[in-house]
């Protein structure tokens, strides 16, 4: 639909924004175009009515017999005028859709981190129980704890790495989207297979843009998509299925009893009795219907606000089955939304579900119901398409979740300033990052640094002051790892990944519901990464602070042991801590220390946020209480204090600036 006038795809990031520029009055243009042919068409339906009306008047009013011919004529105009008018509708809907997409990606490509479609993680989730897979799950997938959710910043607001990530339009695929973040693949072709998926997407913006203003159609039906899969996950047959099986035909009694009643009384049958059968039709429905038909109407009333979703549905499978590609996980996505869509399945139910609007309401409705069996007509017939096809149109709706989790990685590698693709590579424990970012700082303000860890140097002990840059630091390792582990493209200038699973330590917090101290929780949190790494596990263990829960001495011990097992064990981390005493510490060189410094500008201080080899020296505690207009007495008491301390314990050392850069 948009390939024919949208402007060619740009070949990177740099000509994104020009390109969003250049398509965006083109959509107007169409876009007016479009609704200009919507109004003439819905003028030539008045008109073609008004014509066919007046037609049958002269027919009927005027003994006219012309009029029957051309009002056949005008009927096929009328309906034709429908058609066309009802395409105009689309087109123009899809075109308002585009230009929304448009302007949101506008937003995004100068890189600051803004949220589109919300952050929070999705209240709904359990809904989507029981959805299908459109291709084989990753049987090494392990799942984020609660502790890495937090720490990593996954869901919330004002900012979040689901935020950043989210564009999807449907509940499945705010679904999906949070599975892929919450369960990240350990095996190296899968993770692949999903960033081929996603690197396409990601430079093909036409395709891209077409796919979500086709799924766009559901962001004002979140409740009809989860209706919409519960309602085929748990239909069943009709019960009785004999007896439904005879009340079929049998729905024909009442119009033919009503038809030789009019004959009988029209003269045209000599019968003694002209109504008794209708009479008796109606009678024997009016005592059957209710036992044999009963939970028909239960049955039914769910498709009274399925017909907008299924039309939804409809167009995205259209537009996947036109536009996606025929391999990889993109492929079985198309492969799912063609079958969807074969008359049997998909169209069949836009056919029969607009008939449910008759019934369920009104003395018309019951009137109807005792002559054919209305509502169970109905119903049989949406089966026939729901029941018999209820795999293709589970796995339609997984293809839209899954497809809209793609979108959403693609337009995030799409967008960012920057992103590459990291390599995926099938080593023990390797992660290397070139100029890493943290996405959810503005790109304009980001201070990007590198990253090595190996079999030869696993562990990085960071140090530094407060608000240096070590937390952000490793949410940045963190956060990269698990955009490349799902398929996205990442921030940073080169990447190099082996599948880790992620284990952090960041914000560990009290919990009085499980009878947890802030030091019980920490403690419980770090065994879990003592077991991965002595059970032979590739993981990438983040750790803010250890054990700070605790006395001085008692955590530089705890800190010291902890970080031998894990340097001794499997996998790499990185451990940011103020101990000097943990810095200064031999790990055989499997370790190395690395530091965060800062210099004082007319009495403030200052960071640069980037990261030096060796241990941090330099001393700032003192000085920011001076800085902060402390009473000298009590500063100048401190420093006696730490002078003193310093004198007897040989890590202690006076203050000063952090050495320069090796």
């Amino acid at each position: 639909m948009f390939a024919s006038w949208l402007p060619k795809p740009p070949p990177d990031h740099d000509a994104l924004a020009g390109w969003l520029e250049a398509v965006e009055p083109a959509a107007q243009r169409r876009r007016r175009a479009t609704r200009s042919t919507a109004i003439a068409w819905s003028w030539a339906r008045l008109v073609t009515f008004g014509a066919l009306a007046f037609c049958v008047y002269l027919g009927l009013a005027r003994g006219q017999s012309w009029g029957f011919g051309v009002a056949a004529v005008g009927v096929a105009a009328f309906v034709f005028a429908i058609r066309q008018h009802q395409s105009a509708a689309r087109q123009t809907r899809r075109l308002d859709q585009l230009m929304t997409l448009i302007d949101e990606s506008r937003r995004r490509v100068s890189g600051e981190p803004v949220i589109i479609r919300g952050g929070r993680r999705p209240e709904h989730g359990r809904a989507w129980d029981g959805l299908p897979s459109i291709s084989p799950d990753d049987p090494s997938s392990e799942s984020l704890s609660a502790q890495e959710i937090e720490d990593l910043d996954i869901f919330g607001e004002p900012l979040s790495v689901y935020g950043l990530l989210n564009r999807t339009s449907s509940t499945a695929g705010e679904a999906q989207l949070c599975r892929s973040l919450i369960h990240p693949g350990l095996d190296v072709a899968a993770m692949r297979d999903r960033q081929q998926a996603v690197r396409h997407l990601a430079t093909d913006a036409v395709a891209r843009f077409e796919l979500m203003a086709a799924a766009a159609d559901m962001r004002d039906k979140p409740a009809s998509c989860i209706k919409f899969f519960q309602t085929v996950r748990d239909a069943s047959p009709i019960p009785n299925r004999t007896w439904a099986v005879a009340l079929r035909p049998w729905g024909l009694a009442g119009p033919l009893a009503m038809g030789f009643g009019v004959a009988v009384t029209a003269g045209w049958i000599a019968a003694p009795v002209a109504w008794l059968p209708l009479i008796v039709v109606v009678i024997v429905n009016a005592i059957v219907m209710p036992s044999l038909l009963k939970g028909v109407r239960e049955r039914l009333r769910p498709w009274l606000e399925l017909d907008t979703v299924t039309s939804s549905l409809m167009a995205f499978c259209e537009t996947a089955a036109r536009t996606l590609p025929r391999e990889g996980q993109l492929g079985a996505i198309r492969r799912a939304c063609d079958a969807a869509a074969a008359p049997a399945c998909l169209p069949s139910l836009r056919r029969w579900i607009p008939l449910t609007f008759l019934g369920l309401s009104g003395i018309l409705h019951t009137i109807i119901d005792v002559f054919v069996f209305w509502d169970f007509q109905v119903l049989w017939l949406l089966e026939r398409s729901y029941l018999r096809h209820r795999g293709e149109l589970l796995r339609a709706i997984a293809g839209l979740g899954q497809c809209e989790a793609l979108l959403s990685l693609a337009c995030f590698s799409a967008e960012y300033p920057g992103a590459v693709w990291p390599e995926l590579v099938d080593d023990r424990g390797r992660l290397e990052i070139d100029n890493g970012r943290h996405p959810l700082i503005a790109a304009n303000d980001v201070v990007g640094n590198d990253l090595r860890l190996g079999e030869a140097t696993g562990t990085w002990v960071i140090t530094g002051s407060n608000m240096s840059g070590k937390s952000t630091f490793l949410r940045m390792a963190g956060v990269n790892a698990l955009l490349a582990q799902i398929g996205s493209a990442v921030a940073a200038e080169r990447m190099v990944l082996s599948p880790l699973a992620l284990l952090t330590d960041l914000r560990i917090r009290d919990d009085l519901s499980r009878q947890e101290s802030y030091f019980l929780a920490e403690v419980r949190q770090v065994r879990r990464m003592i077991e991965a790494t002595r059970g032979g596990r590739a993981v990438l263990c983040l750790i803010d602070e250890p054990f700070r829960g605790t006395n001085s001495g008692e955590r530089v011990a705890a800190a010291a042991a902890i970080t031998t097992a894990l340097v001794e064990g499997g996998g790499v981390h990185l451990i940011a801590t103020h101990d000097e005493a943990l810095a200064a510490m031999e790990f055989d060189g499997k370790a190395a220390n690395y530091h965060f410094g800062e210099s004082f500008e007319q009495n403030r201080m200052v960071f640069d946020y980037q990261l030096r080899p060796g241990p941090a020296r330099g001393r700032n505690a003192l000085k920011v209480l001076e800085a902060e207009g402390y009473p000298p007495d009590i500063v100048a008491q401190a420093r006696r204090r730490w002078e003193a301390m310093s004198a007897t314990d040989p890590t202690r050392r006076p203050e000063g600036p952090s050495p320069p850069p090796r």
